[in-house]
Protein backbone atom coordinates (compact mmCIF):
# COMPACT_ATOMS: atom_id res chain seq x y z
CA UNK A 1 0.00 0.00 0.00
CA UNK A 2 2.88 2.02 -0.45
CA UNK A 3 0.44 4.70 -2.48
CA UNK A 4 -1.92 4.57 0.22
CA UNK A 5 -4.46 3.10 -2.41
CA UNK A 6 -6.33 0.97 0.33
CA UNK A 7 -7.98 2.03 3.88
CA UNK A 8 -6.93 -0.63 5.80
CA UNK A 9 -5.70 -4.42 4.94
CA UNK A 10 -9.51 -5.76 5.08
CA UNK A 11 -9.87 -3.58 2.35
CA UNK A 12 -7.07 -4.44 0.15
CA UNK A 13 -7.43 -8.42 0.84
CA UNK A 14 -10.98 -8.90 0.03
CA UNK A 15 -10.02 -6.43 -3.45
CA UNK A 16 -7.44 -9.23 -3.97
CA UNK A 17 -9.22 -12.11 -3.29
CA UNK A 18 -11.75 -11.02 -5.74
CA UNK A 19 -8.83 -10.90 -8.39
CA UNK A 20 -7.52 -14.23 -7.33
CA UNK A 21 -7.97 -17.45 -9.04
CA UNK A 22 -7.83 -21.45 -7.80
CA UNK A 23 -9.43 -22.98 -4.57
CA UNK A 24 -7.32 -21.55 -1.47
CA UNK A 25 -6.70 -18.15 -0.77
CA UNK A 26 -3.36 -17.43 1.08
CA UNK A 27 -3.07 -14.08 2.75
CA UNK A 28 1.06 -12.92 4.09
CA UNK A 29 3.11 -10.69 4.85
CA UNK A 30 5.44 -9.40 2.36
CA UNK A 31 8.40 -9.94 4.78
CA UNK A 32 8.51 -14.39 4.59
CA UNK A 33 11.14 -16.43 3.01
CA UNK A 34 11.26 -20.59 2.62
CA UNK A 35 14.12 -22.46 1.60
CA UNK A 36 12.38 -25.65 0.50
CA UNK A 37 11.61 -25.45 -2.83
CA UNK A 38 8.24 -27.80 -3.22
CA UNK A 39 6.65 -25.48 -0.26
CA UNK A 40 3.35 -24.56 -2.57
CA UNK A 41 2.91 -28.26 -3.43
CA UNK A 42 3.38 -29.25 0.08
CA UNK A 43 1.18 -26.58 1.65
CA UNK A 44 -1.33 -27.79 -0.98
CA UNK A 45 -1.43 -30.89 0.24
CA UNK A 46 -2.09 -30.11 3.78
CA UNK A 47 -4.86 -27.77 3.07
CA UNK A 48 -6.54 -30.61 1.47
CA UNK A 49 -6.34 -32.76 4.01
CA UNK A 50 -8.24 -30.56 6.28
CA UNK A 51 -12.28 -30.48 6.40
CA UNK A 52 -13.78 -29.26 3.67
CA UNK A 53 -14.47 -25.77 5.92
CA UNK A 54 -11.27 -24.07 7.79
CA UNK A 55 -9.18 -21.31 8.56
CA UNK A 56 -5.26 -22.57 8.69
CA UNK A 57 -2.33 -20.62 9.37
CA UNK A 58 1.33 -20.76 9.98
CA UNK A 59 1.00 -19.54 13.88
CA UNK A 60 -2.06 -18.72 16.46
CA UNK A 61 -2.99 -19.06 20.16
CA UNK A 62 -5.21 -21.06 21.95
CA UNK A 63 -6.65 -21.53 25.70
CA UNK A 64 -4.80 -24.83 26.16
CA UNK A 65 -1.33 -23.00 25.53
CA UNK A 66 -2.04 -19.29 26.90
CA UNK A 67 1.11 -18.41 26.92
CA UNK A 68 3.18 -20.02 23.64
CA UNK A 69 2.31 -19.10 20.12
CA UNK A 70 2.22 -21.87 17.86
CA UNK A 71 3.54 -22.47 15.12
CA UNK A 72 6.42 -23.63 13.45
CA UNK A 73 8.16 -20.87 11.52
CA UNK A 74 10.94 -18.62 12.92
CA UNK A 75 11.32 -14.96 13.11
CA UNK A 76 13.37 -12.00 14.22
CA UNK A 77 17.63 -11.78 13.96
CA UNK A 78 18.93 -14.19 14.77
CA UNK A 79 16.08 -16.38 13.54
CA UNK A 80 14.27 -18.38 16.93
CA UNK A 81 11.50 -20.27 17.19
CA UNK A 82 8.35 -19.41 18.41
CA UNK A 83 6.74 -22.20 20.60
CA UNK A 84 8.59 -23.60 23.87
CA UNK A 85 10.51 -26.92 24.14
CA UNK A 86 7.34 -28.63 25.30
CA UNK A 87 5.24 -28.66 22.77
CA UNK A 88 7.40 -27.55 19.43
CA UNK A 89 7.67 -28.70 16.70
CA UNK A 90 4.00 -29.51 15.81
CA UNK A 91 3.62 -32.08 13.29
CA UNK A 92 0.45 -32.33 12.31
CA UNK A 93 -2.73 -29.71 12.21
CA UNK A 94 -3.13 -27.64 15.83
CA UNK A 95 -6.44 -26.39 17.34
CA UNK A 96 -6.36 -22.77 18.06
CA UNK A 97 -8.60 -19.65 18.62
CA UNK A 98 -7.03 -17.19 16.38
CA UNK A 99 -4.26 -17.09 13.90
CA UNK A 100 -1.82 -14.60 13.51
CA UNK A 101 -1.86 -12.36 9.99
CA UNK A 102 1.75 -13.37 8.71
CA UNK A 103 0.03 -16.22 7.03
CA UNK A 104 -3.52 -17.38 6.59
CA UNK A 105 -5.41 -19.92 4.24
CA UNK A 106 -8.95 -19.60 3.69
CA UNK A 107 -10.99 -22.21 1.07
CA UNK A 108 -12.28 -19.67 -1.63
CA UNK A 109 -16.07 -21.47 -1.22
CA UNK A 110 -15.86 -20.40 2.74
CA UNK A 111 -14.16 -16.90 1.78
CA UNK A 112 -16.95 -16.00 -0.88
CA UNK A 113 -19.21 -16.46 1.72
CA UNK A 114 -17.65 -14.61 4.57
CA UNK A 115 -14.73 -11.89 4.05
CA UNK A 116 -12.48 -9.56 6.26
CA UNK A 117 -15.07 -7.17 8.35
CA UNK A 118 -13.59 -3.37 7.16
CA UNK A 119 -15.81 -1.69 9.34
CA UNK A 120 -14.03 -3.34 12.32
CA UNK A 121 -10.66 -3.92 11.30
CA UNK A 122 -10.34 -0.71 9.68
CA UNK A 123 -6.46 -0.34 9.96
CA UNK A 124 -3.92 -3.09 9.72
CA UNK A 125 -4.46 -5.03 12.82
CA UNK A 126 -6.47 -7.83 13.59
CA UNK A 127 -8.24 -8.84 10.72
CA UNK A 128 -7.34 -12.08 10.47
CA UNK A 129 -8.22 -12.64 14.62
CA UNK A 130 -11.63 -10.73 14.10
CA UNK A 131 -11.88 -13.57 11.04
CA UNK A 132 -11.39 -16.73 13.06
CA UNK A 133 -13.52 -15.69 15.65
CA UNK A 134 -16.47 -14.90 13.11
CA UNK A 135 -15.44 -18.28 12.05
CA UNK A 136 -15.70 -20.29 14.90
CA UNK A 137 -19.18 -18.84 15.65
CA UNK A 138 -20.43 -20.22 12.18
CA UNK A 139 -18.99 -23.38 13.50
CA UNK A 140 -15.98 -23.38 11.08
CA UNK A 141 -12.55 -25.01 12.94
CA UNK A 142 -9.02 -23.23 13.30
CA UNK A 143 -5.65 -24.62 12.41
CA UNK A 144 -2.24 -23.73 12.62
CA UNK A 145 -0.42 -26.37 10.62
CA UNK A 146 3.08 -27.27 10.27
CA UNK A 147 5.07 -24.99 8.08
CA UNK A 148 8.27 -24.05 8.19
CA UNK A 149 9.43 -20.18 6.89
CA UNK A 150 11.23 -17.48 7.78
CA UNK A 151 9.65 -14.13 8.95
CA UNK A 152 11.91 -11.14 9.33
CA UNK A 153 9.85 -8.71 11.88
CA UNK A 154 9.85 -9.92 15.55
CA UNK A 155 5.90 -8.77 15.04
CA UNK A 156 5.42 -7.07 17.80
CA UNK A 157 3.09 -3.35 16.57
CA UNK A 158 1.20 -2.06 19.12
CA UNK A 159 0.02 1.20 18.41
CA UNK A 160 -3.41 3.37 18.90
CA UNK A 161 -5.11 2.11 15.68
CA UNK A 162 -4.66 -1.29 17.49
CA UNK A 163 -6.35 -0.26 20.38
CA UNK A 164 -8.65 1.16 19.21
CA UNK A 165 -9.18 -2.36 16.73
CA UNK A 166 -9.35 -4.70 19.31
CA UNK A 167 -12.21 -2.46 21.39
CA UNK A 168 -14.13 -3.34 18.05
CA UNK A 169 -13.41 -6.70 18.02
CA UNK A 170 -13.57 -7.70 21.76
CA UNK A 171 -17.62 -5.40 21.35
CA UNK A 172 -17.97 -7.49 18.52
CA UNK A 173 -17.02 -10.79 19.91
CA UNK A 174 -17.83 -10.91 23.64
CA UNK A 175 -21.01 -12.41 24.18
CA UNK A 176 -19.27 -15.40 22.48
CA UNK A 177 -15.96 -15.31 24.08
CA UNK A 178 -15.26 -14.48 27.37
CA UNK A 179 -11.29 -14.57 26.45
CA UNK A 180 -9.41 -13.62 23.44
CA UNK A 181 -6.20 -15.41 22.91
CA UNK A 182 -3.83 -13.58 20.10
CA UNK A 183 -0.39 -13.79 19.29
CA UNK A 184 0.05 -10.36 20.42
CA UNK A 185 -1.25 -10.89 23.51
CA UNK A 186 -4.83 -12.42 25.57
CA UNK A 187 -7.39 -9.79 25.95
CA UNK A 188 -10.66 -10.35 28.73
CA UNK A 189 -13.67 -9.13 26.78
CA UNK A 190 -15.42 -7.66 29.76
CA UNK A 191 -16.07 -4.61 28.84
CA UNK A 192 -14.62 -2.71 32.03
CA UNK A 193 -11.63 -4.74 32.27
CA UNK A 194 -10.61 -4.31 28.78
CA UNK A 195 -10.98 -0.72 28.66
CA UNK A 196 -8.30 -0.65 32.07
CA UNK A 197 -6.13 -2.85 30.44
CA UNK A 198 -5.71 -1.15 27.29
CA UNK A 199 -5.23 2.16 29.37
CA UNK A 200 -2.37 0.67 31.11
CA UNK A 201 -0.99 -0.65 27.87
CA UNK A 202 -1.08 2.71 26.24
CA UNK A 203 0.37 4.48 29.48
CA UNK A 204 3.14 1.47 29.48
CA UNK A 205 3.72 2.36 26.06
CA UNK A 206 4.27 6.36 26.77
CA UNK A 207 6.55 5.77 29.70
CA UNK A 208 8.93 3.22 27.23
CA UNK A 209 9.22 6.63 24.55
CA UNK A 210 9.95 8.89 27.57
CA UNK A 211 12.47 6.20 28.36
CA UNK A 212 13.81 6.20 24.86
CA UNK A 213 14.58 9.86 24.21
CA UNK A 214 17.47 9.66 27.28
CA UNK A 215 20.63 7.76 26.23
CA UNK A 216 20.81 5.79 29.31
CA UNK A 217 18.01 4.59 29.69
CA UNK A 218 17.27 3.88 25.49
CA UNK A 219 20.20 1.40 26.42
CA UNK A 220 18.54 -0.18 28.82
CA UNK A 221 14.83 -0.19 26.90
CA UNK A 222 17.41 -1.87 23.92
CA UNK A 223 19.20 -3.93 26.12
CA UNK A 224 15.16 -5.59 27.38
CA UNK A 225 14.38 -6.01 24.02
CA UNK A 226 16.92 -7.82 22.60
CA UNK A 227 17.05 -9.95 25.44
CA UNK A 228 13.35 -10.77 24.86
CA UNK A 229 12.87 -10.31 21.09
CA UNK A 230 15.99 -11.23 19.62
CA UNK A 231 16.38 -7.79 17.88
CA UNK A 232 16.00 -3.97 18.84
CA UNK A 233 12.70 -1.83 17.59
CA UNK A 234 11.61 1.33 17.64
Amino acid sequence: NSTNQYSCAAEALNIGAQKAKGDFFVFCHQDISWSNPFFIEELELKLKALPQLFVAGAAGKCKQYPKTVIGNITQSNPPHNLMNSAIAPITKPFSCQTLDEVFLCIPRIFFEKMRFDEIVCYGWHLYSVDYCLSAIENNIPIFVIPLQFYHASIGASFNNSYYGILKKVVRKHRKKFKKIYTTMGNWVTNPITIRVFILYKQLRNKVKKLFTKNKLTRAIVQAYQKKKYGQIYS
